[in-house]
């Protein structure tokens, strides 16, 4: 994909991330409060919600690199497609344009707020994210996250959370480059939790972060952090 300045989450994983903070959003409670009842409220429950499932499959079967067939990928494409139209609908339809939907549910729902007098939009993360780090529970290790340069924990304005790649190490071992942290995930809540099993307790958790905004566009990330598996 390549959509440059656009709202629409520019790779599949960062898609298929984007669309689960939007449907999770969309539950029954806040259609009702943003006003969408009817017929709009099957289309989101069916219509949308449909092209969503297809194109969740098709990303879950396309995940994993080992398995990755020419037929998964295909299925992926099209599948991707099909969603992008009705996630665009969604927005320009439904939601955008609603008097009884707030810029917080936007935001809230990994979308743009609207502009200010058509011109203002969310602008690219320019801070860094820090971290304390919880490892009073066995086998946990918790991230509690936060905006480098503000004093309070909510995330900067527009941002719908942050991206965190991590690896386990020996305990020798540590990191020089993030290419080497080849997992990754993405939070919306702080503070995100790591579960590991009894043979990984005393190794090295090697993480960095940074924040994304509401157009899929990341920020700087932060430095290598560590800490012990407790």
């Amino acid at each position: 994909m390549s959509r440059k300045d656009d709202w629409v989450a520019q790779t599949h994983k960062s898609l298929y991330e984007q669309a689960i903070i939007t449907v999770d959003y969309l539950t029954a409670a806040n259609l009702a409060r943003m006003g969408i009842a009817g017929g709009a409220a099957v289309w989101i429950t069916t219509v949308f919600t449909g092209k969503y499932n297809t194109f969740k499959v098709a990303y879950l079967a396309w995940e994993n690199p080992a398995e990755r067939t020419p037929v998964k990928i295909a299925a992926l494409q099209v599948a991707e497609k099909a969603f992008i139209t009705e996630y665009r609908r969604l927005y320009m339809g439904y939601l955008k344009n609603n008097p009884l939907t707030a810029d917080e549910d936007l935001v809230g729902m990994a979308m743009p707020r609207r502009r200010s007098g058509g011109k203002t939009a969310v602008s690219a993360p320019a801070t860094t994210v820090t971290a304390t780090v919880d490892s009073s529970l066995p086998g946990i290790v918790g991230i509690c996250y936060r905006d480098r340069y503000a004093p309070g924990k909510a995330r900067p304005e527009g941002m719908t959370g942050v991206e965190i790649i991590w690896q386990v190490f020996d305990t020798e071992v540590r990191p020089a480059d993030r290419s080497e942290l080849v997992h990754s995930e993405f939070s919306t809540r702080s503070p995100r939790q790591f579960a590991f099993g009894e043979k990984q307790r005393g190794k090295r958790f090697a993480f960095a972060l940074r924040w994304r905004n509401t157009r899929g566009i990341n920020g700087p990330w932060s430095d290598i952090m560590w800490t012990i598996i407790p």
